[in-house]
């Protein structure tokens, strides 16, 4: 997605937030 948008940084500290929230989610549910 960063690529996409041109290496907006911005763009890319949301989306590694969004993989980590759902890395943290992922992880709760199974355990």
């Amino acid at each position: 997605l960063a690529a996409a948008l041109g290496r907006d940084l911005p763009a890319a500290l949301i989306e590694d937030g969004v993989a980590v929230l759902g890395a943290f989610l992922i992880v709760g549910a199974v355990s």
